[in-house]
């Protein structure tokens, strides 16, 4: 399968295919398997910090999966990615890759490609808390797996509230101050 901009119904399809919207009692998220790659030097990544962030996300959001990925990569990489994949060689925040190609048994949910060094450019820029801009770049990849988009106003106005209720509950959880 090639890699493109999908729209919300395509991804919907592939998406609702292989991930599934069990109830909480169903799914223990301690089984999920979070992988963390950090090939980037400019932000410090806690992956206990991460994992529990993602694994809050796929629980709040009643999401069943085996297993996700999750990069911390180089400016260059994610401008290589951006460009192999989007058509763009400029940087970018985030990417992710749903994976389609899921067997019964098993659901790996796909890869969320970050750099944050966007993120700390960004969060300098506006004076806010680097972590939370990390952290709300993959809340966005996150979603972007789970089949958002925000391509048109109307899907990113979607994904907005979105994000903005899982910020709310990891600060609720702890997560984030």
């Amino acid at each position: 399968m090639s890699l493109k901009k999908w729209g919300s119904s395509t991804k919907r399809k592939i998406l609702g295919s292989r991930v599934s919207r069990r109830r909480l009692a169903a799914f223990n998220p301690l089984f999920v398997v979070v992988t963390l790659f950090n090939s980037q030097r400019d932000f410090p990544v806690a992956r206990p910090f991460f994992k529990k962030v993602v694994k809050s996300i796929l629980v709040l959001e009643g999401v069943s999966c085996d297993e996700v990925s999750i990069h911390f990569v180089k400016e260059t990489e994610i401008q290589a990615l951006h460009a192999r994949y989007f058509g763009d060689p400029t940087s970018t925040d985030c990417i992710s890759f749903p994976f389609a190609d899921s067997v019964p048994s098993y659901c790996f949910l796909g890869e969320v490609f970050i750099c944050p060094l966007v993120a700390l450019r960004y969060a300098a820029s506006k004076k806010l808390d680097p972590l939370h801009e990390v952290t709300l770049y993959l809340v966005h990849g996150l979603l972007h797996l789970l089949g958002f988009d925000d391509i048109s106003p109307k899907e990113r106005r979607r994904m907005r509230r979105a994000e903005k209720r899982i910020m709310n509950h990891l600060k609720q959880q702890n997560l984030l101050s």
